[in-house]
């Protein structure tokens, strides 16, 4: 029953972040020069082979993100019970 209300906004974040990550390499490889980033780093990685770094960032991207979220709903809880 909650799916189909909040499936627009899921799509809608799907998109704005697939948006936004293609322009972050867009800018990144017009103004980089000879220093590699993080987004060419990735880019050029996909041409090669994924390299288990760009995993290992990745995780530790969405557990510091879960983590994030876990301690707000927990601040939340006992904020809710006083």
């Amino acid at each position: 029953m909650t799916f189909p209300l909040v499936a627009p906004g899921v799509g809608a974040a799907a998109l704005l972040s697939f948006a936004l990550s293609f322009d972050d390499f867009i800018i990144t490889e017009m103004t980089a020069g000879r220093q590699e980033t993080f987004p060419t780093y990735i880019w050029s990685g996909i041409q090669k082979g994924i390299p288990p770094q760009v995993n290992v960032i990745g995780t530790m991207m969405l557990l510091v993100t879960l983590a994030g979220i876990a301690a707000a709903e927990v601040s939340r809880g006992f904020r809710a019970r006083r």
